[in-house]
Order: structure tokens, then C-alpha cells, then sequence
């Protein structure tokens, strides 16, 4: 008599001896229930009606390694019982596809792919914002261009706003207002004033709306990330997101992948043209590693990138708060490759052999000088 084996189909449960079906319990045949079961069954879970099954009849052997850690040894039969016995048909199973698919569609958009869509909303608002000025200075710059070289735009740009044309802007009395009667510019139409204030308008609220996305940010930042958003702070954090694709493709990589997320350009530019390879990428911006001497700076990279590869698995894996603790880590061991390297490391010139003149040979010691008869 063969062993028993215990099988899944995407219909039901079934204890095999051989060909013959000794016990069974099927699915609802409803394609709601049986995606609902083959999406776990491709996670790797295991059904109760499975764990049932096995209690009540014990199979040494199946087919489908997930059911392994129930004590069945695995085999190779390939006998299937036919679902047209049981009433099903194959459409049911087409439906039951189709929701699978939408089920994991509708599981990868969490809360890290608004948070993308955050810190893009973010990068297009900075582009325009940097364009809009440009055509600010491109406008009043024809009428005014001392006033934009001399003062900062969050300054200039409120009394465009607020007083308009180099007159009333002077009798104002702002402070630190170049010579108006020493300007190369002209006077500006009054049309084209109303087109330069409605620029300045459009970057204060621009300059608003920065200030709001920042702090949405830092607020879905730490909830996504809490880990790495107290190590690497929320702009970081959420451009190393952007970069991998979203939270799990973060915490799968190593400590050198992140390390050069956003450097990808210059790595295909450096093995192509065989030059130096990048240090680092977007993590650049970080305080310890843009504020450091540029001999330090690769250190430093390949050790924050270490604590953000831990704090973004801890966050996926909705571990314990540790991001404190890291950046204190990171801290200290900062400051100690600081003190191993306080100086740039002196970098020795190959010595270059003097070129000679072709078709003449190189001299050698042990050669005697040639005689001549003349």
C-alpha cells in the first residue's frame, strides 16, 4: 500500500493514496475565497484546511514544499485530481487569477509609494520654482538689475510684491536698496510691471508650498521609515526610497548599493572611461559626510550606509526603535575616523623616466662607452 500524500490544487485540500482520494475538503467555490487562498499559498503560508487534513491523517509524503514544515517528506508524484469532478470550471479558476493580480497590485501601493510621489512633488516644485526666478531676474532685471544683485531673492522678491517699480520701492525705505540714480536700467511699462509682480507672487507661494511639503515629508517620513528617519533625517531617507523603489527593495540591498544610490550615472561613466568610482550618492547630503575633508568622506559613506541597510530592514520588518541609538553609533564613529585621519594622506608621484630620442639605445652601466677610429 503507497503512503499518503497530501496535495493542494487551487480547488481544494486532498489526502492521495495513489489515485484514490481518501479525504478531501474543497474550497468555497467562490473566486473571492480561492484567490484568496492562492495568494496565500504563493506567500508560502499554509491553509488551515491543510493543517487540518494532516492532523486527521498524518501523510508522510507531498509534492509542494511549503507543506514540508508539517513533517511530510516531499515526492515527485504528479497525479491531479480533475476539478470537472467536482462541478468546477476553469473560468472560475480565470476569475480567481485575475483577483490575485489585483490583490498584488493593490498591496504594493503602501505608504512609501505616496511618500515617493511626495518627494517628486517636491523636486518639480523646486525646478519651477528655480525657472520662475530666472524669468523674475529675465524681467526685472530690465528695469532694476542692481536691486537683484545686491539684495537676497526672499527680500527682493517681497518688495516686488509689495511696492512694484525702482520708485516706490525706494521711497520705501527698505534697507540696504542700491543707488537708484546710478542703475543701467530702464523704466518698465506698467503691463509688463504687473507681469513681473504676478512672478514675484507665484514664488511666495511657491516658497509656502515648499515649507508644507517639507513637513509632510518629515510627518510620512517617520511614520513610513521611523528607523532611518532618525538616523539619515526625512529628506535623506525619503530620496534613498525614491531611489530603490520603495521600502522593500531598500531594505533588500546591501550596504553598497545604498551607499551609491543616486551615483548611478557617474558609476557607468567611471567603468566606461576607466576612471576613479564614485564614494557615495544621495547620502552626500548628509551633514557628516558633506561638512568632512574629501579623504574622510568615503569612510564615512561606507559607514552610514551600513546603519541605514539595518534601520531600513528594522522598519520594513516593523522591528524596535533603534534609529537613536544608530545615530549615535554613527556619530561616535565619526568622530573616530576623524581622529585616525586628521590629515590628507600624501600621495607619492610615480617617477617618470625621462624619454630617448628614437633609434639611440639607453645607456648602461656595465656597457663600455664606444670608440670611434677616426
Amino acid at each position: 500500500m503507497c503512503p499518503k500524500l497530501i496535495k493542494t490544487t487551487w480547488f481544494g485540500t486532498f489526502v492521495l493514496d495513489g489515485k484514490d482520494v481518501v479525504d478531501k475538503t474543497l474550497f468555497a467555490p467562490d473566486a473571492q475565497t480561492i484567490a484568496k487562498n492562492l495568494r496565500a499559498m504563493s506567500e508560502g503560508a499554509i491553509l488551515e484546511e491543510e493543517r487540518a487534513l494532516y492532523r486527521k491523517h498524518t501523510p508522510r509524503l507531498t509534492t509542494d514544499p511549503r507543506l514540508l514544515s508539517l513533517g511530510a517528506s516531499l515526492d515527485t508524484q504528479d497525479f491531479t485530481p480533475d476539478p470537472r469532478s467536482y462541478n468546477l470550471s476553469p473560468a472560475l479558476l480565470a476569475d480567481a487569477s485575475r483577483l490575485v493580480g489585483e490583490m498584488k497590485a493593490k498591496r504594493e501601493i503602501g505608504p512609501d509609494m505616496f511618500l515617493i510621489q511626495l518627494l517628486h512633488s517636491y523636486d518639480n516644485m523646486i525646478e519651477v520654482h528655480n525657472l520662475t526666478l530666472d524669468r523674475l531676474k529675465g524681467y526685472y532685471g530690465l528695469h532694476w538689475p542692481e536691486l537683484l544683485q545686491t539684495l537676497p531673492p526672499e527680500t527682493y522678491i517681497g518688495l516686488i510684491v509689495k511696492h512694484g517699480d525702482r520708485a516706490s520701492i525706494t521711497t520705501s525705505g527698505a534697507a540696504g536698496l542700491p543707488d537708484p540714480d546710478h542703475t543701467l536700467g530702464g523704466e518698465i511699462p506698467p503691463s509688463d510691471l504687473e507681469t513681473a509682480r504676478d512672478l514675484a507672487k507665484m514664488l511666495l507661494d511657491m516658497q509656502a508650498l515648499r515649507t508644507d511639503l517639507e513637513s509632510r515629508i518629515g510627518k510620512r517620513a517617520a511614520e513610513v521609515a521611523p528607523n532611518l528617519t532618525a538616523l539619515m533625517g526625512p529628506m535623506i531617507s525619503t530620496r534613498l526610497i525614491m531611489l530603490a523603489g520603495g521600502m522593500q527593495r531598500l531594505a533588500k540591498f546591501p550596504a553598497s548599493t545604498i551607499q551609491l544610490l543616486g551615483a548611478e550615472k557617474a558609476m557607468f561613466r567611471a567603468k566606461r572611461e576607466n576612471q576613479r568610482k564614485p564614494k557615495h550618492g544621495a547620502i552626500f547630503m548628509h551633514p557628516l559626510i558633506h561638512g568632512a575633508p574629501y579623504w574622510r568622506r568615503g569612510k564615512i559613506a561606507r559607514m552610514m550606509a551600513g546603519k541605514a541597510a539595518i534601520a531600513a530592514r528594522v522598519d520594513y520588518n516593523k522591528g524596535e526603535s533603534i534609529g537613536e541609538a544608530l545615530r549615535l553609533e554613527m556619530e561616535r564613529k565619526a568622530q573616530d575616523i576623524a581622529k585616525r585621519h586628521p590629515e590628507a594622506p600624501k600621495r607619492e608621484r610615480p617617477q617618470m623616466e625621462k624619454p630617448h630620442e628614437k633609434g639611440r639605445e639607453r645607456p648602461r652601466a656595465d656597457r663600455q662607452p664606444r670608440r670611434h677610429s677616426y
